[in-house]
């Protein structure tokens, strides 16, 4: 049961934006052209609303601030607060 929901998240995140470059190549992908389509790519993930930084072809994300509250007798991830489109912290000047 769990690795067919991840292997569903899995198809979920990556179904998108490959169909996406696909019809903006028209189906003919090489390398280059699988880049160049990619760039400045928006959807809606699993994870929220995702982009790839035309200029840096990085991720950009919104990250999720919770904590564990208990709800309805069971203990559950609280969404508390939304930090909105990171970009990759580590390459951040």
């Amino acid at each position: 049961m769990i690795l067919e929901r991840f292997r569903q998240y899995l198809e979920d995140e990556r179904a998108e934006p490959a169909d996406a470059v696909l019809k903006k190549t028209d189906g003919q992908v090489t390398e280059d052209s699988f880049i160049a389509a990619a760039r400045g790519l928006k959807w809606i993930s699993p994870r929220g609303p995702v982009e790839i930084d035309p200029q840096t072809r990085d991720i950009v994300e919104n990250i999720y601030i919770r904590r564990v509250e208990r709800v309805d007798e069971a203990l559950q991830n609280v969404e508390i607060d939304t930090i909105k489109s990171v970009k990759d912290p580590g390459k951040a000047g």
